[in-house]
């Protein structure tokens, strides 16, 4: 990734986390609020899918779908993807920090466990691993975001749609794909009706 998409992938993400309110979520809780996605999608996320050819918002739902934390403050709840989010063979586990994270995957790693769904957009450490220098790159949201939207995009090279892209991201069984594809385009259809 060159430097300044780098740099502008993190103005993004820290423009993302200040205009959120990301820094810890309150602990106050709105009372019969439905949780929503944010109704915009967020620069790093419009670089990284510019980047591949890919729609913002279906990039953005693909990771509202695969790591969506909950945030309440006492007006709204919002979900918003957290980078730090794992998968371990079927057991999810969000660390706080980057480096929390790191130390996990490391880890399991270093324990013989490669199904290790990873950050943002959980991509999968055994059957992607080679997308990444090393697991600090995997860990690293914009490098992970980045190649979640490399994936996405040879999906849809492949298929020619969308919905079987995205379904494919997840699954190679339709079934299992088309129910993933469908949760995914219930967020992309949030965020495009701004």
């Amino acid at each position: 990734m060159a430097d300044l998409e780098r740099r502008r992938l993190l103005a993004g993400f820290a423009g993302t986390l200040a205009a959120s309110s990301l820094g810890m979520p309150s602990s106050a809780q709105a009372k019969g609020a439905r949780a929503r996605a944010p109704r915009v999608v967020p620069l790093n996320y419009i670089v990284a899918a510019n980047g591949h050819g890919i729609p913002p918002a279906i990039l953005f739902g693909v990771a509202l779908q695969e790591s969506s934390r909950l945030w309440k403050t006492s007006e709204q709840r919002t979900l918003l993807p957290w980078p730090w989010t794992l998968n371990i063979a079927g057991e999810p586990y969000r660390a706080q920090t980057e480096s929390a994270c790191l130390s996990r995957v490391l880890y399991e790693l270093g324990r013989g466990q490669t199904r290790i769904d990873i950050g943002l957009m959980q991509v999968h450490w055994r059957y992607h691993a080679h997308r990444f220098s090393s697991p600090a790159h995997a860990v690293n949201p914009f490098i992970n975001l980045d190649a979640g939207a490399r994936i996405l995009a040879e999906h849809y090279r492949a298929t020619g749609k969308w919905a079987l892209a995205v379904a494919r991201y997840h699954n190679a069984d339709p079934q299992v794909g088309a129910a993933y594809a469908a949760s995914v385009f219930r967020f992309v259809s949030e965020v495009a009706n701004v």
